[in-house]
């Protein structure tokens, strides 16, 4: 259960988040939005990783996940916020 907790901490509550309104810019285009939005999510993948082991064997998680909080962020300092 603490497996599915943590994936979805950290995988699917940061895409609910972004996904939850529309990014607004006055005056900006649909080339403003996606040049920003790419580097705004290339700048909050974060790699996350873990191993748990016991006497029956073992499991391990790794790959990368948006910070949904440092997305958030990016994209206010190019001037965009979120409308919902």
């Amino acid at each position: 259960m603490g497996k599915i907790k943590y994936l979805v901490t950290l995988v699917i509550v940061p895409i609910l988040l972004i996904a939850c309104g529309t990014w607004v810019k006055p005056g900006a285009t649909q080339q403003d939005f996606s040049s920003d939005k790419y580097q705004c999510l290339q700048e909050s993948q974060q790699q996350r990783g873990y191993a748990t082991a016991n006497q029956y064997g073992g499991s391990a998680f790794s790959g990368s996940t948006t910070n949904g909080g440092l997305f958030g962020s990016c994209m206010n300092a190019h001037g965009w916020y979120l409308q919902r």
